[in-house]
């Protein structure tokens, strides 16, 4: 989205927004909404142009959002070597278990929650490291890495 339009005459139930946005084959310029909802993120919303009844509409009133690094591991194991199926839906990490040397997030049992996204001979499993918590773990690019940390 390159820029966001608004305007209201006031005798219509009807608001009316304008967006003008690009694709690498061409601009699309003209489009009418009676709503818009935005879900980019803040970074992106401030670099674009809102106006307001033709006056550029200020965004100094967004926050600015630090975006911490995450990064998303996939497992999977054979359903024959796992004694003991992991059940529902997921397991979050408390921070306080870093002491103990667990330093994930938390990890997402994926196979029990949406089980038509692995073979059916196996579990497959989401883990989230990185966050505020432990930064590094997020850029590391290789498992002997992770392992190293």
């Amino acid at each position: 989205v390159l820029s966001l339009s608004y305007s209201h005459d006031g005798r219509s139930a009807l608001e009316n927004w304008s967006l003008c946005s690009s694709n690498q084959e061409k601009q699309s310029l003209g489009l009418s909404f009676d709503a818009v909802i935005m879900t980019a993120p803040l970074c992106n919303v401030k670099e674009m142009k809102i106006t307001k009844g033709g006056n550029l509409f200020p965004l100094d009133f967004l926050p600015e959002v630090i975006y911490m690094p995450l990064s998303v591991i996939i497992t999977t194991f054979k359903k024959e070597n796992v004694r003991r199926p992991l059940e529902g839906f997921g397991v979050l990490v408390p921070s306080k278990e870093q002491q103990n040397g667990l330093k994930t997030l938390g990890t997402l049992f994926s196979s029990m929650m949406f089980p038509d996204r692995v073979p059916k001979d196996l579990y497959l499993y989401t883990t989230f490291v990185g966050g505020s918590r432990n930064k590094e773990l997020a850029k590391a690019s290789t498992y002997k890495e992770l392992q190293s940390l």
